[in-house]
């Protein structure tokens, strides 16, 4: 072995709590993971598909309620920090500049 490459397995006994996974070990960890990661893919096509259809049939801005929904899921002190530095952050950087003044009147359609 070259002097600059450690030889990960010195000093460390089979079984002892610095022993290298086993196979066993490893492809049990891989099949649970691979399960979980196929139910997330199933979930992400599901959650997709909820998004689609809420933007094709009902005008929901798919973005705009992914970071509301970020929002809401955060705790109080971060949720306000957050806004505090949004809303600071549109001001001065012109975000909201040539909007109109009234934008949440529902009369009218909301821009696309």
């Amino acid at each position: 072995m070259a002097d600059n490459v450690t030889d990960i397995n010195a000093g460390k006994k089979p079984g002892g709590e610095n022993a290298l996974p086993d196979r066993a070990t490893l492809s049990d960890l891989r099949r649970k993971v691979n399960g979980f990661k196929a139910d997330m893919d199933e979930a992400r096509g599901e959650m997709g598909a909820l998004y689609k259809d809420a933007s094709d049939n009902k005008n929901v801005h798919k973005k705009a309620f992914k970071l509301v929904n970020q929002i809401l899921n955060m705790d109080d002190e971060k949720r306000d920090a957050f806004l505090s530095h949004f809303d600071h952050y549109c001001e001065v950087m012109g975000a909201n500049e040539g909007r109109t003044p009234d934008m949440f009147d529902g009369a009218k359609a909301a821009a696309e």
